[in-house]
């Protein structure tokens, strides 16, 4: 997967199903100042992995974070909800 060719706004979106849920996996030193980045699609289930840049790489996790804090801020609520 050519991570380089991905814009950094984009780094959260599945490149096979284009889905906004795509999380790191991984990501490991390369020679040259890239990553080599593990990502994974819970929507389609397809595993990317390929060389990316620190600013991709900080790009997705970011982007990570904010997903599960948005899903905790739900769960919360939900069972809230259910509480009564």
């Amino acid at each position: 997967m050519p991570w380089r060719d991905i814009p950094i706004e984009q780094m959260h979106l599945c490149p096979g199903c284009s889905s906004p849920l795509l999380a790191m996996k991984h990501a490991a030193n390369l020679p040259g100042g890239w990553l080599i980045l593990s990502a994974f699609c819970p929507n389609c289930r397809q595993e990317w992995n390929g060389p990316a840049s620190m600013d991709q790489v900080c790009a997705l996790a970011e982007s990570t974070e904010q997903g599960m804090a948005e899903i905790l801020v739900e769960v919360h609520r939900l069972h809230q909800d259910s509480s009564g």
